[in-house]
């Protein structure tokens, strides 16, 4: 939290996090995507890279998922089907 005062502080135009709830407790993290999500809604253009990703998806306008350095989708996440995702995630093809 303690990382992300000064940006809540000075909202920037962007800001980039690479897992940001990494090993932090469920509580910490919610407190952490709390944040995030404040700088969303204060006007920062938020960029995040969370292997969890149901965990940040609610921050969410746009979703890119990757496999091994490859987009496997991109998109609204209101266009975002679970069972796609998934599938894509686990490197499942129909």
């Amino acid at each position: 939290m303690l990382s992300l005062a000064p940006a809540l502080a000075n909202p920037p135009a962007m800001f980039i996090a690479d897992e940001p709830t990494l090993g932090l407790s469920p509580l910490a993290s919610v407190a952490v995507l709390d944040a995030l999500r404040e700088l969303r809604d204060r006007g920062s253009a938020v960029l995040l890279v969370a292997e969890k990703a149901h965990e940040v998806m609610s921050l969410a306008d746009e979703l890119v998922f990757m496999e091994l350095g490859r987009v496997v989708w991109a998109g609204a996440r209101a266009d975002a089907n679970a069972e796609q995702l998934a599938a894509a995630y686990l490197g499942i093809t129909s």
